[in-house]
């Protein structure tokens, strides 16, 4: 069963699931053409709420622009065209998860440097279902 949180900030409501290893599992499972449908649909929401994520953690100094601009612009670009760093900062100051889960490679690449960064894990699909035994629940 999937929950979701909602977070009132500024009269803007951002929305974050806990998602069981059993819907994970099923997600991984779709035809391709069919997630592809379902990551453009969730990506283009992301976008469009970007700007605001990046003023938010300028505004909490998380980082300075510069430090984004240097270190984290443009470098986590998924294949579905969405910013990853976006999406894991947001879950870093809104939500109050365990983990992020992702499958762009290159955020896994480097998530010990931005876990220690920013306090937020960093996991893969397949880790979470290896963690969990990849059983259906």
């Amino acid at each position: 069963m999937t929950k979701a949180r909602k977070i009132k900030e500024d009269g803007d409501y951002k929305k974050f699931s806990i998602i069981s290893p059993k819907i994970m599992k099923e997600l991984l499972r779709l035809p391709k053409p069919v997630g592809a449908e379902l990551f453009r649909r969730v990506n283009y929401k992301l976008h469009l709420a970007k700007d605001k994520i990046l003023k938010q953690a300028f505004e909490r100094y998380l980082f300075t622009e510069k430090e984004y601009e240097e270190k984290y612009k443009d470098m986590f670009y998924d294949d579905y065209g969405a910013d990853s760093f976006a999406q894991y900062i947001n879950a870093a100051m809104n939500a109050k998860a365990d983990y992020f889960v992702t499958s762009n490679e290159r955020m896994l690449n480097r998530k010990k440097e931005l876990e220690n960064r920013f306090g937020l894990k960093i996991t893969s699909p397949e880790e979470v279902l290896e963690k969990h035994g990849r059983k259906d629940r």
